[in-house]
């Protein structure tokens, strides 16, 4: 159970890191 939760636990990270990421980009093209 533990070992579900922290892989869970990095997907949910790592959606976040590319939303970011995303977003960031969008309002650098939006800017230019």
């Amino acid at each position: 159970m533990d070992n579900d939760v922290l892989i869970f636990g990095l997907t949910i990270a790592e959606f976040e890191d590319i939303s970011l990421k995303v977003c960031f980009t969008a309002l650098i093209l939006y800017m230019l």
